[in-house]
């Protein structure tokens, strides 16, 4: 996933968080920002060389200058540390890239990081999971409503409509869903995938047959 700035809270504008760029101008013509951007990611080679290459693709469609993938050592990056300029809390680029999932099968915790509240300041000691600054009411408000919400369809509809409303507006880009592989004996019996949380999810139902 890759977040890219959407709106400001708390006073905190991040045209003004972005190091070396100060305020983003704009071409009059296409409206996309025409200031050099700067992307941030943590220490993976390839991870790295793949937001260089999303970024130099939009630089050449929006005709503004990419400056460089600033890459960080993962354990400051997700580390935390109000006074460290490198973690993503901080988020001093116009757009950084991790993974990120939720664990279980109800999305309704993880959706919530989307809230207004949740996003980190300096008021907050940069603690929050609102990475982005994404900040709507309206999803505030949808998200009150499935909080409420009992019947699984609806809860289904509306996470669908968070889900919508989040990436339509900036807060999120998902970029790949990633495969993952797993295997267990022949012998062993029980064992029931779930790709919403571990292989070892229903161990307690596993058994062993003979041959």
């Amino acid at each position: 996933m890759t977040d890219a700035r959407s709106h400001g809270l708390d006073g905190v504008d991040p045209a003004d968080n972005i190091a070396g760029n100060g305020r983003l101008s704009s071409d009059a013509n296409t409206g996309f920002p025409t200031t050099p951007f700067l992307a941030s990611t943590f220490s993976r080679f390839h991870r790295a060389a793949t937001l260089a290459r999303r970024c130099r693709r939009v630089r050449s469609l929006r005709g503004n200058r990419f400056e460089a993938v600033r890459n960080f050592n993962a354990s400051v990056y997700f580390g935390g540390d109000p006074g460290s300029p490198d973690t993503f809390q901080k988020f001093y680029a116009d757009i950084q890239m991790y993974a990120n999932t939720f664990n279980g099968t109800d999305p309704q915790s993880y959706l919530g990081i989307g809230l207004c509240d949740k996003a980190p300041t300096p008021a907050s000691q940069w603690q929050g999971e609102n990475i982005s600054r994404f900040c709507l009411p309206e999803y505030d408000a949808l998200h009150a409503e499935i909080q409420a919400t009992a019947d699984i369809a609806d809860r289904a509809r509306i996470a669908k409509r968070l889900n919508n409303m989040i990436i339509e507006n900036g807060g999120m880009i998902p970029l790949v869903h990633r495969g993952r592989l797993s295997a267990h004996a022949n012998s062993l019996c029980g064992v029931i995938l779930n790709v919403w949380d571990t292989e070892q999810w229903n161990a307690a139902d596993w058994y062993r047959i003979s041959g």
